[in-house]
């Protein structure tokens, strides 16, 4: 299978590039935050066309901490967290805290999309860490 040798090329060369963007940010923040929404963009189009990144689930959960404040990055991680929740479990749990952050967070576009793709994780024994955002969600006076 050429096509596989081709594929954990270009995994690699993903993962290294978000190794690179999380420990030696750039001096210019807008070209480091520009960098990585490509980086994302990429994995998602890979994602969408059936390539499996699953194995990229920690690079990409440690690059996107550290872009907290991009509401662009913060969809593009939340698609691929509920893309890849089912085949990383584990992973997912791990998630779970970043996301039940972000439904306090102080805009509502970035609450709502939290609590959305909280609620959107197909993993065992979830349902104790939805009650709590679920009904901060539904007294948020924000429509």
């Amino acid at each position: 299978m050429p096509g596989d040798s081709k594929n954990r090329g270009e995994l690699g060369e993903i993962r290294s590039q978000l190794a690179s963007l999380s420990s030696h940010p750039s001096g210019n923040r807008i070209d480091a935050a520009n960098a990585k929404k490509e980086l994302f963009k990429k994995i998602i189009n890979y994602t969408t066309v059936g390539i499996d990144m699953s194995s990229l689930f920690m690079p990409v959960m440690t690059s996107a901490v550290s872009s907290s404040e991009d509401i662009v990055l913060k969809k593009m991680l939340y698609l691929y967290i509920c893309t890849y929740a089912q085949a990383n479990p584990d992973l997912t749990l791990l998630t779970i805290n970043l996301l039940t952050k972000d439904c306090r967070d102080q805009d509502p576009t970035i609450r709502g999309l939290a609590l959305r793709s909280l609620c959107s994780l197909r993993v065992a024994n979830l349902i104790e860490y939805l009650v709590s955002p679920i009904q901060m969600g539904l007294k948020d006076a924000h429509p």
